[in-house]
């Protein structure tokens, strides 16, 4: 009776192995199924979420778009100026204007009267004999030492320097060179050229 007692309960314990195995393998095939079709659902589901989002986004943005079309600035008259002036702007770089003529003009110098400088031989009271022999040369025109004559105009202007001939020499010459020089460096005539007529 032990034996067939332990055959039973082995049978029953077989049995109940069989069915919790089985209603594991039906409850696994049943939540299978179900995933396979929730998941369509939920595809949809995040679909139309991020499609309503994006709208929100949209709607936010017009917003945004509407709030700064409606922003008054204080300085109004401030920003037409501007305005006004960028259109100026625009208007002048689309249609350039001919540029202005250079003009060549000679310039007018202003000069001074020129002080003529009387070259003659220091007077020395004490020693008149030699006074006298020097004036008698300037007469003759032999002495080393030439005055020159006076405008009559500059005479107010004058001074009166006594230097040796090789010095009056030298000033002359510096003077001569200083004109030459002048010549070269002005726009004057010089043949048939004359460069006020080529502007």
């Amino acid at each position: 009776q032990v034996a067939t007692n332990a055959d039973i309960l082995s049978e029953k314990l077989l049995d109940d192995l069989l069915e919790d195995t089985a209603q594991e393998l039906w409850s696994m095939d049943q939540h299978e199924s179900l995933q396979a079709e929730a998941l369509p659902v939920a595809d949809t589901h995040s679909l139309e979420s991020m499609l309503q989002r994006m709208e929100e986004i949209e709607m936010h943005r017009e917003a945004v778009r509407r709030r700064v079309a409606q922003i008054v600035y204080s300085d109004s008259q401030l920003w037409a100026q501007e305005d006004k002036m960028e259109l100026q702007m625009a208007s002048t770089a689309k249609n350039p204007k001919s540029p202005h003529p250079v003009q060549i003009t000679k310039l007018i110098r202003h000069t001074e009267p020129e002080t003529e400088i009387l070259f003659e031989k220091p007077f020395d009271s004490t020693d008149t004999d030699e006074n006298k022999e020097a004036e008698e040369k300037l007469q003759t025109g032999n002495d080393t030492l030439q005055p020159l004559a006076l405008n009559s105009l500059q005479k107010a202007y004058s001074v009166s320097l006594s230097v040796p001939s090789d010095v009056l020499q030298s000033i002359l010459d510096y003077n001569s060179r200083y004109k030459q020089h002048l010549k070269l460096i002005s726009h004057e005539v010089v043949g048939s050229f004359d460069p006020w007529q080529i502007a």
